[in-house]
């Protein structure tokens, strides 16, 4: 997978300023201008320099063990790049593209990229060159293959090296490692998504945008869908997953799972419907089991509903047999679940094991 790596970096100059900049850069134009530049006339009277940008990113341990590389269009002149402090590639002149293998410096969670543009020995061309990071950078993470690894002796389990790549492991117990990193296998995949509004709740769609496309690159895999549905115009938690079982089992009608959200109302509800809410609403064809509803800091035009059920519109439709109607509505927890608060509208994070556990609990 290649990724766009332009934005939210930081320029410090030799003279310790600082500032963010998106790529392509050129700092040059940055500097004062003065007529006994050694440049001259051929760089518009811009002196060189150096300039260090760095960019804060993270890896998910999903990419352990994957190649991670930053592939660079042209960086004016002499780079020097480090991850995490350490050096990893060095590329001299600045007219030619060139690729840092970032993958035996990074670690799970956050990582520092900083390169070192030095346009300082001046003149050095008959034009203006310009300085800094020139032309694009994209970040690449790709699977490694596994064979060459294992014939590496980089694989081991259970403090074993392994030798053959046909050796059986119990997925349940065995301790793998990549080098002295730790691989922990995942056998299904847990998503949390935040939905925005104007997606569906489908794996594919030939005339709408589904959640599945607009997952992250990195964090898509074959036989992924949504454990339900939310309306194309509700918003917050959508469980993605590849297990078929914990999604039958979160979503079958015996077990009751319970599901919480916010509802924004044209009108104020009251207590008389609180009270028809834990009755169970009747529809012409079918009943509601008890459902809790209450308000949001007092507000009765905001409210907080929680059912057992997955009807079609069901909310809307408790609402609209009051002559209520719902303006925006957001899922904030399943079973007891909650989304996470930090998720913007589209992003998504996996889900640990214990995350897990709580989807099967009611609150």
């Amino acid at each position: 997978m290649i990724f766009d790596f332009n934005d939210g970096w930081t320029l410090t100059k030799e003279n310790g300023e600082s500032f963010s900049v998106c790529l392509p850069h050129d700092a040059m134009p940055g500097e004062k201008r003065y007529p006994s530049c050694r440049n001259a006339v051929q760089s518009g009277y811009f002196p060189g320099g150096k300039y260090r940008y760095t960019k804060t990113f993270q890896i998910n341990e999903s990419d352990l063990g994957k190649n991670i590389r930053l592939h660079f269009g042209g960086v004016y002149r002499n780079a020097l790049v480090s991850v995490n402090g350490e050096a990893v590639k060095e590329n001299k002149y600045g007219y030619s593209p060139f690729t840092a293998d970032l993958t035996e410096k990074i670690t799970i969670g956050k990582n520092t990229v900083e390169v070192l543009a030095d346009n300082s020995l001046v003149p050095n061309c008959r034009w203006y060159t310009g300085s800094g990071i020139y032309r694009p950078v994209y970040l690449e993470i790709s699977r490694k293959d596994a064979l060459t690894l294992i014939k590496k002796g980089r694989i081991s389990a259970n403090g074993k090296i392994i030798k053959d790549a046909k050796t059986k492991l119990d997925e349940n117990s065995a301790e793998l490692f990549f080098d002295d990193k730790r691989i922990y296998y995942n056998k299904y995949v847990y998503i949390m998504m935040n939905k925005p509004k104007g997606v569906i709740s489908a794996s594919n769609s030939k005339d709408e945008k589904t959640v599945i496309d607009i997952l992250p690159d990195d964090m898509k895999r074959k036989n992924l869908f949504p454990a339900g549905r939310l309306d194309k115009d509700t918003t917050g938690f959508l469980l993605i997953t590849d297990d078929g079982e914990l999604a039958h089992s979160i979503l079958s009608p015996k077990n009751h799972i319970s599901k919480t959200y916010i509802a924004k109302l044209d009108k104020p509800f009251d207590e008389n419907i609180i009270k028809e809410f834990e009755k169970g609403i009747e529809f012409k064809d079918e009943k509601c089991l008890p459902a809790k509803l209450e308000t949001v800091g007092g507000d009765f035009k905001i409210a907080k509903v929680v059912i057992k059920q997955g009807m079609y519109h069901q909310v809307k439709r408790m609402f609209f047999h009051f002559k209520i109607t719902v303006l925006e509505l957001k899922r904030i927890k399943m079973g007891a679940l909650c989304l996470d608060e930090n998720l913007k509208e589209g992003e998504c994070k996996y889900l640990a094991k214990e995350d897990i556990s709580l989807l099967s609990q009611n609150q």
